[in-house]
């Protein structure tokens, strides 16, 4: 079942009447994975924030982003206010800035849920616990009472994610959720995403510029480039047999650094 379908979206500078994005179409069926990647500047993250409209009111967007027959693009505030949240929920790419550093973990996640589902604190408290604890967070009755700046990098990337799902969305929207973390904190972000959607279902729209972490999580792939789709189709036939140069490009490149990885640990054992 088609839970978004996106067409012909285009993102308009007004002021230059320069075109950041052009026609850009793609769906997102239930319980599945949508990866989006791309080089930096490429359109990823901006393509999705203007979905929920979460851009510069100096640009003009067009096309169509059905949510269950709402098109989010003409959608009232409102009506957005209610979908953005709560339905659909984005993970920022920032984890560090995305924490209020006055405030704790808690207090932010329990704001959070309150705001969106209409609970009373107490039971905020309750989902709050339950979530992380989901996240395979030890003591998460210890860990609502720190403050960001207490958390790694990896900790705090699962906070998110658990506020996240604790609104139990159809969708979430995680932009980078792994550039930031080292490798064993990307393995188990990755799993955690796995793990979320096999406990909720709820479908995932991950943006990236590691085909790695695309690989292990994505049923379908867009690969966006100056503003543009280049590719987009099933995950195994885009990475097993890439149309456009651009894609293969991204895969040669992804396997290069594998390998010089592997030669510098291969190096790292014989010394």
């Amino acid at each position: 079942m088609k839970l978004l379908e996106v067409k012909n979206l285009c993102i308009t500078d007004i002021k230059n009447n320069e075109e950041i994005v052009s026609n850009v179409s793609f769906e997102l069926e239930s319980n599945t994975c949508l990866g989006i990647v791309g080089e930096s500047g490429s359109g990823k993250s901006i393509t999705t924030k203007a979905i929920l409209g979460l851009i510069n009111s100096n640009l003009e967007v067009t096309g169509s982003a059905k949510f269950r027959e709402i098109d989010l693009l003409k959608a009232k505030g409102n009506v957005m206010r209610k979908i953005r949240g709560k339905q659909v929920c984005m993970i920022l790419q920032d984890v560090m800035s995305s924490f209020d550093s006055l405030y704790t973990i808690g207090y932010q996640m329990i704001e959070t849920i309150c705001e969106n589902t209409n609970v009373s604190k107490p039971k905020a408290k309750d989902i709050a616990i339950e979530a992380l604890d989901k996240m395979s967070i030890r003591e998460p009755e210890q860990v609502i009472k720190k403050y960001a700046h207490q958390l790694s990098g990896g900790m705090l990337q699962r906070c998110m994610i658990a506020i996240a799902m604790s609104m139990k969305p159809d969708i979430i929207i995680a932009d980078e959720p792994t550039t930031a973390l080292d490798c064993i904190n990307q393995k188990e972000v990755v799993e955690q995403f796995k793990y979320l959607r096999e406990i909720t279902g709820t479908s995932v729209i991950l943006i990236s510029h590691d085909l790695g972490v695309i690989k292990h999580l994505a049923q379908k792939i867009l690969v966006m480039k100056d503003g543009k789709s280049v590719e987009y189709g099933d995950a195994k036939d885009v990475l097993k047999k890439p149309s456009h140069e651009y894609t293969r490009y991204l895969i040669n490149t992804r396997l290069d650094l594998t390998e010089e990885f592997r030669k510098s640990m291969t190096m790292e054992e014989v010394v």
